[in-house]
């Protein structure tokens, strides 16, 4: 029998979205709203949250100061929405891991290759796995609730992935958490494997699948 995913990429669009509207991200002003994140992303890649002010927001994105706080209440604010929009990003860029007519070892393996060029798609987020410890505090003033979906979203997703593409080996509950934290573990640090010398000088896809099929055989390795 086959088990059909609870993750499909509807679900985690929805739940994307519903952070993006607590943000402000879908109100009438959305163009101008998503032109100042786009240049205070920029700005947060290049120099640091810390050293880029609210004014060089501004600057950067043809607006004047006040319009910013027109906005947003702060420039952690801007950082947090910056980040949901990379997020959109990298979830419309995981469709094809999500497509249900995918075996579950194909679909948990390009997932992995998906989400370990990150640097592709997230690069505020990719500076932030790289331990940024100021996007990291920023993080910090997350509304409990929103940390709360985060970790439901990255574990429940990821989880299914794991017992499914392990089937028909059966996993305990505490063993698919482990399994899923270490993935998630393995994720985080892909902003290192941007630089080739921590790749062995192996192109960044090709490192990416090897690593990929490394993590979905040793699942079905207990298979009995």
């Amino acid at each position: 029998m086959v088990t059909m995913p609870r993750w499909t990429f509807e679900r985690l669009s929805l739940v994307l979205e519903e952070a993006a509207a607590r943000h402000g991200l879908d109100d009438r002003a959305e163009r101008k709203r998503r032109r100042i994140v786009k240049a205070a992303s920029s700005l947060f890649v290049r120099q640091g949250y810390r050293r880029t002010s609210v004014e060089e927001i501004a600057r950067s994105a043809g607006v004047a100061k006040g319009t910013v706080y027109l906005y947003f209440g702060s420039k952690t604010d801007i950082m947090l929405c910056a980040i949901i929009e990379e997020k959109r990003r990298f979830f419309d860029a995981l469709r094809p891991c999500l497509d249900p007519a995918l075996p579950p070892g194909e679909r948990l393996g390009l997932y992995l290759e998906t989400a370990l060029d990150l640097t592709s798609w997230m690069p505020l987020v990719s500076r932030l796995l790289g331990g940024d410890h100021e996007i990291l505090a920023v993080l910090d003033d997350l509304p409990e609730e929103a940390r709360i979906q985060m970790n439901e979203v990255q574990g429940g997703m990821l989880g299914e992935m794991v017992e499914l593409a392990a089937a028909p080996r059966r996993l305990e509950r505490g063993e698919v958490e482990e399994i899923a934290a270490v993935i998630q573990g393995v994720v985080y640090m892909a902003g290192m494997a941007a630089d080739t010398r921590m790749r062995g000088g192996l192109a960044a896809d090709r490192f990416a699948r090897v690593l990929a099929r490394i993590i979905v055989d040793g699942l079905k390795g207990g298979n009995p």
